[in-house]
């Protein structure tokens, strides 16, 4: 009878189950790493359209109100040039702030429903990327305000 070898090895069936094994770890691991690279960036961006958003409205408002109301052409009683009047309510669109350094752009737009208050809305958009959502942020400005 012949002795079988004792020499020492793997079989092509241990060596393909392996390289499977590891080749599905690694996809779950490229699936993770994939995944938080996403949440990173979309999370820088947000903080990014946060900042701007705060900055435009803290300079709006620290502009005293008659000033704001020149400066959007709210006092007077005809139709603005880059505006809307519609049922006495009147609507300044379009204060654009498009910093191409950073990538965002920023909409101002200020309602004046009543007399002595306006509605500051200041949207700010990464441009060219749809599934990322506008951030908004709204205040009202009283004539007696600070």
């Amino acid at each position: 009878m012949k002795k079988l070898s004792t020499k020492q090895g793997f079989t092509l069936a241990e060596l393909m189950v392996t390289v499977a094994v590891m080749a599905i770890m690694l996809m779950g691991l490229f699936a993770a790493l994939t995944t938080s690279l996403y949440t990173s960036e979309n999370s820088k961006w947000q903080v990014r359209q946060q900042k701007l958003a705060q900055l435009i409205m803290e300079e709006l408002l620290s502009k005293p109100y008659s000033e704001l109301a020149t400066l959007t052409g709210l006092q007077t009683g005809t139709r603005l040039g880059s505006g809307i009047e519609e049922n006495g309510v009147r609507t300044l669109i379009g204060w654009e702030y498009d910093a191409a350094s950073s990538g965002l752009r920023a909409t101002v737009t200020v309602h004046q429903p009543m007399v002595d208050i306006m509605q500051i809305t200041v949207v700010v958009e990464v441009p060219g990327r749809d599934n990322r959502p506008p951030f908004i942020l709204s205040t009202l400005r009283g004539k007696s305000s600070l």
